[in-house]
């Protein structure tokens, strides 16, 4: 899976104008030499999430299994939950935030110095 893409992301239409049936094979060929992590995470697009080819025309390193698929999708619904969280007194204290202080985990993450 691309570390730099989410193929989560992206629309039906992006995914067709390279792997749909009226795709453009010029444009495909110049992503998949110059933009591959692009190229991989829209084909996963295009077979996991928009149904146009089918995963067996993945290669076997950009396949998922069902265990990572399902772990994506509870990512994504946890995510459009976005619950708050409410931040520990004591990094309250170090961070200077007032007591009580509710944060998204993205946002904690942020604050604490993490790549999100």
């Amino acid at each position: 899976m691309s570390e730099k893409y989410d193929y989560s992301k992206f629309s039906r239409a992006e995914a067709e104008e390279v792997f749909g049936p009226k795709s453009n094979s010029l444009k495909a060929a110049q992503m998949a030499k110059f933009q591959p992590d692009l190229y991989a995470a829209l084909k996963q697009s295009a077979a996991y999430i928009h149904g146009i080819i089918a995963p067996a025309m993945l290669p076997r390193s950009s396949q998922l299994t069902r265990e990572q698929l399902d772990a994506k999708a509870r990512a994504d619904a946890a995510k459009q939950k976005d619950e708050l969280i409410e931040v520990p007194m004591q990094v309250c204290d170090r961070l200077g935030l007032p007591y009580g202080t509710k944060v998204t985990y993205e946002q904690l993450q942020r604050t604490l110095g993490k790549r999100v």
